[in-house]
């Protein structure tokens, strides 16, 4: 998906936008770019980041299986 954002914004900021678009709750958010992962307080321009790089966005969900009642 690509996304139009100002490099002023925080990664937090970032992840706002992007939870209106995925639904993915901010706090299981996890983005990189390269491999760093990227800070809520840092601002895309932190990152220099630029028009047409790419950050991944992970879901950081941890499911816990069902158990049977023992």
């Amino acid at each position: 998906m690509e996304v139009t954002v100002k490099r002023k914004y925080t990664i937090r900021k970032l992840k706002e936008h992007l939870l209106g678009l995925t639904e993915i709750p901010l706090d299981t958010q996890y983005l990189i770019f390269g491999i760093k992962h990227l800070d809520d307080e840092k601002t895309l321009d932190d990152y220099a980041l630029r028009d047409g790089y790419t950050i991944y966005l992970t879901p950081s969900y941890v499911e816990v299986p069902e158990m049977p009642n023992l």
